[in-house]
């Protein structure tokens, strides 16, 4: 049996998913190649679970240190790999067919990294009509680490898109204003 010690728990995770595998995986060869381990772990991912592609952002759900939430994102990746739409996926974020598209597909965007919620949050804001730039800024805030309140959450997003004159560099900042002065408890 071949354990790395980086992937032991992410093995374990794997493992039960067991009853889900499409083809048995005692043929699976490994490279030792260290550059290569992502790559390794994400080719018996996909031959063991995927019967379709998968967005490479989707692998990252192997490897959350959440157990929870790692369950409920590993459910994400079963769907798609199955072959089901990301829309149906019980992701509570309202999916366009436009942004589903935009998450699934070919391109520069299509090899991001990063999260599946980081990677969401990118394709609404592109599915919404936001430059590159407002992608770049609100796949790296505090946005692409939850999906709470979505539907406020949303309505900022389309408030950056609808005001291309509002530097995209702030929208980290706005964010985390908002979510200071909506979210968090105050002292008095």
């Amino acid at each position: 049996m071949w354990v790395y010690k980086k992937y032991p728990v992410h093995l374990h995770y794997l493992h039960l998913s067991y009853n889900r595998y499409i083809i048995e995986y005692c043929s699976i060869t490994i490279h030792q190649s260290i550059r290569l381990l992502q790559a390794q772990f994400d080719h018996p991912v996909n031959y063991l679970l995927a019967r379709y592609e998968v967005p490479a952002c989707m692998h990252c759900v192997w490897f959350m240190s959440d157990i929870e939430e790692a369950r409920r994102q590993q459910g994400w990746f079963l769907h798609v790999a199955g072959g089901q739409n990301i829309r149906t996926a019980g992701i509570p974020m309202r999916i366009t067919k436009r942004m589903a598209h935009i998450f699934t597909g070919e391109g520069e965007w299509s090899r991001w990294n990063g999260t599946i919620i980081m990677n969401l949050r990118s394709a609404q804001v592109a599915a919404l009509g936001g430059s590159n730039e407002l992608r770049w800024n609100v796949q790296n805030t505090i946005l692409t680490s939850w999906l709470e309140n979505e539907d406020f959450w949303e309505s900022v997003v389309h408030f950056f898109v609808n005001n291309p004159m509002l530097e995209p560099s702030y929208a980290g900042h706005i964010i985390d204003y908002i979510r200071h002065q909506k979210y968090l408890p105050h002292e008095r």
